[in-house]
Parts: C-alpha cells; sequence; structure tokens
C-alpha cells in the first residue's frame, strides 16, 4: 500500500511515502527512549504509534466505511502529531540545547488527540499545555532550521 503523508503549513512540508515518515517517526521515539530517558509507549506518541498502525499493518482486515468514520480521524491525527515530533527530532537530535529535556518532557504529557486536547476545563480555557510547549518548540525549530538566533 502506497500512501502519502503530507504536513503543509507556511513554514514546512512533508512530502514522501508514508512509510519514509513511519521511520522517521520511529526513529524519533528511539531518540525519545534512548536519547532523553522517556518511555514514549507509555505517553502520547505510544498512542500515535499505535494509531498510524490502524490502516496500513500488512494483513490488516479491510477496513468498513464505520471503520473508517470512526478511525481514519484519529489515524490523520496521529500523522499529524508524528510529523510534529519527526520535527523536532530533526531540529534537536544534537544534544545542545538547554532545558530541552525538560520542554519535550511537557510535549510528552497531555491527551493523544486533539478533538480531547481542546475541550473547555471547567474555567472555559483550553487547558493542554503539553500542546503550547509543542507549538513553543516547534516554532522554535523553525527559527533555527532558518538560521535565526533564539534569545
Amino acid at each position: 500500500m502506497s500512501i502519502s503523508m503530507l504536513e503543509i503549513s507556511k513554514t514546512a512540508m512533508y512530502e514522501g511515502e508514508f512509510k519514509d515518515r513511519r521511520i522517521e517517526f520511529s526513529e524519533s521515539c528511539k531518540w525519545l527512549s534512548e536519547e532523553l530517558g522517556f518511555p514514549y509507549k507509555s505517553t502520547r506518541m505510544g498512542d500515535y504509534e499505535r494509531l498510524l498502525k490502524t490502516f496500513v499493518n500488512p494483513g490488516a482486515k479491510v477496513p468498513t466505511e464505520q471503520d473508517l468514520i470512526d478511525d481514519f480521524y484519529h489515524f490523520m491525527q496521529a500523522a499529524t502529531e508524528a510529523c510534529q515530533i519527526i520535527r523536532l527530532w530533526n531540529t534537536f537530535k544534537d544534544g545542545k540545547h538547554e532545558g530541552l529535556k525538560d520542554r519535550i518532557k511537557h510535549v510528552m504529557s497531555g491527551k493523544s488527540l486533539r478533538a480531547e486536547a481542546i475541550k473547555k476545563n471547567a474555567k472555559g480555557e483550553n487547558d493542554d499545555p503539553a500542546r503550547d510547549f509543542a507549538f513553543e518548540l516547534n516554532i522554535a525549530s523553525r527559527f533555527l532550521k532558518g538560521d535565526m538566533k533564539l534569545i
């Protein structure tokens, strides 16, 4: 099965075979575990790893229309989140960034699916600091990749 994974934003694009992004995601999870010491399988990254297998496992059952309705949204959310952790891995894997481990720890926490994360708390606010930290690191990554200095 050939699936392309595409992430488009104003500053970045991942284009190519899904299998290539899956390999990069696996490498980024290995980095999280081995270099940073986070047991990623028990975090939302482990959830994404499982969700990314939903439609592409050899021998997987052919999805029904209801499977597509129920699972495809989650699959696409996992793919988007995988692209974000791949970007962080590509930028920060050299380990030369002070305070990175604490920030990555925050990124690893939080709810797996954005649909759950954007639900309002008792105060009527979004309450998902993990995504706030992920956003912050992704912006920093884009600046660093663009050879801009961070203060």
